[in-house]
């Protein structure tokens, strides 16, 4: 391995003037567990109402599916393909308000349900965010929902119309969980004397007489005794974790008992957090893993997602749940969440040995925009959307993202340290800190395209184009970094690890770590490589005039300026003022 970062790294020579060809080192799809369609379960059922918000089944009980409506109403229908009838179950719409994102947001029904009849409803009356346990006498025909036969478990001041949450589920454990908004007041996050911006954790079966107070007007319930702030002084005992936005859709693993909560962003970033009880998830000193209105905001106290994304690629993250069917085994415990203004829905593929998730888009559920899921108790997964349910079901077969360096048609198959014709090595003016190691880096262009330059000095790389960064670390090669252009105009980053023979090297897109006998190099996760690579950044960081307006001594050719290097290999369009403009482009050479 040539370890100088003066000199070019290995690979093929260089003639200038002739610009090499590049059939293989292109951007390959993203990663893909399969296509996936969401097929109709009941066409013509919810006609009557464009307004849900969640679809649950009443435990060990498959016949019925319910499904709620915004405003205030609880839908019972049979559990089959075809559905033209349905009936009111529950009927609150004259104490709910629908006003801004008010209303029927969340219910739950009782663990117990077979013994206790009893389903609980999370609500916004105008004023407050309320809990409230309804019984039925039939099996879940009807509830008894008159203001004389509700009875209030839980209620919360809430000022404005937006952020209240709202989201409601047993886990396992036989406790409630309920999500909370932060009112769209953002301190009230940190406040741990008061519930706002948080998820609590309660047990509605027992009531230890709570005291109330200006904001928690109705406590009807006990506080679990592991819940992570009891005695905690100062501190509500309800919360189980906070310092979140507005946690609209939330989900209990039952399997693992493992919370993942969808946190909707303000500006940047949309989230999806693994929740641990007592932790601070960092709202409003943090959006996802950047700085919001605190810097710098390093502190070890703010827990950053499992997996985030940009808000350019959508608003409004709508967590899903864990999948638990046995319909789609490739998807076994995967997260399933979706975006709601862009219709993709992704599977998070989390590693609980790091912490870290991956996630892999499977699927779009074109115009439907999907405002929350329903899991069945057999454990398949529902989309609830603007006209319908609809099943995940396959669709296609899985797209395989190459998971070794040799199958990426950067390098030799043979060889793998070679790097094949069409890689162009480059080094930039200002390297980032990379704890010593050395670092080459080449940049590979799909034929017949062009790198154009903005006003600002960014460069454009077209969509296809691949950035290759190689570290060698106390003398080991141990990593090799790809950034590829997508399809869809985004980049995205892929770490392979190179094994201890440097015979070739692994994907490892939830992160690893590399033990050179000195120290242990840490390689990142595909979403830790966003924490520097950001919008605001243009993603490709090297990629700028003023960063690459040096000379580089090229293999084969010998030493010459890079944009001047670039231009004659027609990679760049020659007139950096004027991106759009072809005349002064070089003539095309292929070798």
């Amino acid at each position: 391995v040539n370890v100088n970062p003066l000199a070019s790294p290995p690979g093929p020579p260089i003639v200038f003037g002739v610009r090499p060809g590049n059939a293989t080192c292109l951007a390959a799809a993203r990663p893909s567990l399969g296509n996936y369609a969401f097929s109709a379960t009941s066409p013509s059922l919810f006609l009557a109402t464009d307004r849900r918000t969640g679809l649950k089944q009443i435990p060990g009980n498959s016949n019925f599916w319910f499904v709620a409506d915004r405003a205030g109403i609880l839908i019972r229908f049979a559990n089959q393909p075809t559905v033209n009838t349905s009936a009111q179950a529950l009927n609150i719409s004259d104490r709910v308000a629908i006003d801004g994102e008010r209303g029927l947001l969340g219910f739950a029904f009782s663990p117990y349900f077979a013994s206790d009849g009893t389903v609980f409803v999370s609500y916004v009356t105008g004023t407050h965010s309320r809990i409230s346990k309804f019984t039925s006498s039939n099996g879940g025909q009807t509830f008894a929902d008159s203001p004389m036969q509700e009875e209030v478990v839980f209620e919360q001041v809430q000022i404005n119309s937006n952020h209240n949450g709202g989201d409601l589920h047993f886990g396992p454990d036989g406790y409630l969980y309920l999500s909370l908004g932060d009112d769209n007041t953002r301190a009230l996050s940190q406040n741990l004397n008061d519930l706002r911006g948080s998820l609590i954790r309660i047990d509605p079966f027992n009531n230890d007489v709570l005291p109330v107070n200006a904001s928690t007007t109705v406590r009807n319930y006990a506080i679990p005794a592991d819940n992570p702030f009891v005695n905690t002084p100062g501190v509500m005992p309800e919360i189980f974790a906070y310092g979140f936005r507005n946690p609209w859709r939330f989900s209990i693993d039952r399997v693992t008992g493992g919370v993942w909560l969808g946190d909707v962003g303000e500006t940047d970033r949309e989230e999806i957090d693994l929740v641990e009880p007592g932790k601070n998830y960092g709202w409003p000193h943090k959006e996802g893993t950047l700085c919001y209105n605190t810097t710098p905001c390093d502190s070890t106290d703010w827990i950053d997602p499992v997996v985030e994304y940009s808000r350019s690629e959508g608003i409004s993250v709508i967590a899903g749940y864990v999948y638990r069917g046995s319909a789609l085994p490739e998807l076994s415990g995967k997260l399933i969440f979706s975006e709601w203004s862009s219709g993709v829905v992704w599977a998070l593929d989390f590693d609980p040995l790091t912490g870290e998730g991956t996630r892999v888009a499977i699927g779009n559920v074109g115009t439907f925009s999907v405002v929350s899921w329903g899991q069945d108790n057999a454990g398949e997964i529902y989309a609830v959307a603007n006209d319908h349910p609809r099943l995940v079901a396959a669709g296609g077969s899985p797209q395989v993202f190459p998971q070794k360096l040799s199958e990426t048609g950067c390098v030799s198959v043979a060889d793998p340290r070679q790097k094949v014709t069409g890689m162009i090595p480059y080094s930039v003016n200002m390297p980032l800190w990379s704890d010593a190691a050395l670092k080459h880096r080449w940049l590979a262009l799909p034929d017949n395209s062009y790198i154009s330059v903005a006003a600002d000095g960014h460069w454009n790389l077209p969509i296809g184009s691949v950035l290759v960064k190689e570290f060698v670390v106390d003398g080991i090669l141990a990593e090799t970094r790809l950034m590829m252009r997508h399809d869809d105009g985004n980049w995205a980053g892929y770490s392979y690890k190179w094994n201890a023979a440097g015979t070739d090297a692994d994907l490892v897109l939830a992160g690893s770590t590399v033990d050179t006998g000195s120290r242990i190099w840490q390689i990142p996760s595909a979403t830790q490589c966003f924490q520097c690579h950001t919008d605001a950044a243009g993603q490709t960081l090297g990629m700028e005039t003023a960063q690459l307006n040096r000379n580089f001594e090229y293999l084969g050719a010998g030493e010459a300026n890079q944009i001047t290097a670039l231009t004659g290999l027609s990679l760049l369009i020659a007139n950096p003022g004027n991106p759009n403009s072809t005349s002064n482009r070089q003539p095309v050479h292929t070798a």
